[in-house]
């Protein structure tokens, strides 16, 4: 612990971050195997085990014990604050401290809304193949995305926190806020902070078995598992600092540009927004949007770009996406009939788009919500 570092406690049970009946975690996280809230020490007084799991804030470790009653809370985000965290993903100063992060670190670093559902990014630099491998799995996917939702939520009370996952990954959330509500998080890590060894991963096997996990997917995890890199704790909360500054300076940087972003949407993309909007369910053509508002194709498609910071059609099939992810919540709708509503023209494209920005299918997503 750095010396002036506060420590603050929540109850983990409490907060959804351990059921009654789950594993002990040691301080380091890792998982000990004993189901009761107290088991045998595995290396002295300091690492007896309890039904609390520990969290990183910058330097300095947070407690979920027992002790505290603020609550875990989501977000939702208005229309502008999506547009303005846009903004900020596609600025200059933002594109550039991700690539100077990530040849610095070597770690992975994304800006993501703070109502966005979580996912891989397929492809992304830095990623680790084992936290890509995991994710092709049906349940190791539900645990990363639970681990994922939930430091979130923690970081939304706290700030810049670190979790480790059950697989002994750090994983590190950064709140960004504008005008006091979070809109969005930076987010890294898929890293070790001490070394992963064979005693270890055989310990998660016997879990990816109950998971139905195959020999050579099995073989592919532990190969991965080893070869995942580690940051020693005091180097990767120096990282974590660097990101709370960072999101300090994007911070400040959005009320800027939400200003800009007021004075600046010409009226005729207003209009195109609002269009967009009230017929979601519809056709929605760049041609035809483009006439509605009286511009060229090509003046709209430069102008709406400019101003929005993506192209129309990004823009439309985000926006279906986003409605979809509600409709999904409603048991009484098919998915064929949330497809229709969001206006994709069939359920081949639905499940191609709303995989490709949320990671999952719709059915998928669907299962999960239900879960």
């Amino acid at each position: 612990m750095i010396k002036g570092e506060s420590v603050r406690t929540w109850d983990a049970r409490a907060a959804g971050l351990l059921s009654p009946e789950s594993r002990c975690f040691q301080k380091n996280g890792t998982i000990c195997g004993n189901k009761s809230t107290k088991c045998a020490e595995k290396s002295g007084a300091s690492s007896r085990c309890s039904s609390r799991i520990s969290v990183v804030i910058g330097f300095g470790e947070c407690q979920l014990g027992s002790g505290s009653s603020e609550k875990l809370r989501m977000v939702t985000l208005s229309s502008f604050e999506k547009l303005l965290v846009d903004r900020i993903r596609n600025s200059e100063e933002f594109q550039t401290y991700q690539e100077s992060f990530r040849g610095v670190t070597g770690l992975p670093l994304r800006l993501v809304a703070a109502d966005e559902p979580w996912c891989l990014v397929p492809g992304a630099e830095n990623q680790s193949p084992f936290c890509r491998l995991l994710n092709e799995t049906h349940s190791g996917h539900i645990s990363c995305r639970d681990v994922n939702q939930r430091i979130v939520q923690i970081a939304g009370i706290q700030g810049a926190t670190t979790q480790t996952c059950f697989a002994g990954l750090a994983t590190t959330s950064v709140p960004v806020h504008f005008e006091g509500k979070i809109i969005a998080f930076l987010k890294t890590g898929q890293v070790f902070r001490e070394p992963p060894t064979d005693l270890d991963f055989d310990r998660l096997r016997k879990q990816f078995l109950k998971w139905g996990i195959s020999e050579d997917q099995m073989n592919r995890l532990r190969e991965s598992y080893l070869e995942t890199r580690t940051v020693l704790p005091r180097r990767y909360g120096h990282m974590v600092v660097l990101l709370d500054i960072f999101a300090g300076q994007i911070s400040a940087q959005a009320s800027s540009l939400a200003m800009m972003i007021e004075g600046s949407i010409p009226e005729p993309v207003e209009k195109a927004l609002h269009h967009v909007r009230k017929h979601l369910d519809q056709h929605l053509a760049l041609e035809e949007t483009a006439h509605l508002v009286g511009l060229s194709r090509a003046h709209f498609s430069r102008l709406f770009s400019s101003a929005v910071g993506c192209s129309f059609t990004e823009y439309v099939a985000r926006s279906r996406v986003t409605r979809a992810r509600e409709l999904l919540q409603r048991p009484a709708m098919r998915v064929s009939e949330v497809a229709q509503a969001c206006g994709f023209q069939s359920l081949s494209q639905f499940n191609r788009v709303f995989q490709k920005y949320t990671g999952q299918t719709p059915t998928a997503f669907r299962k999960e919500c239900v879960d």
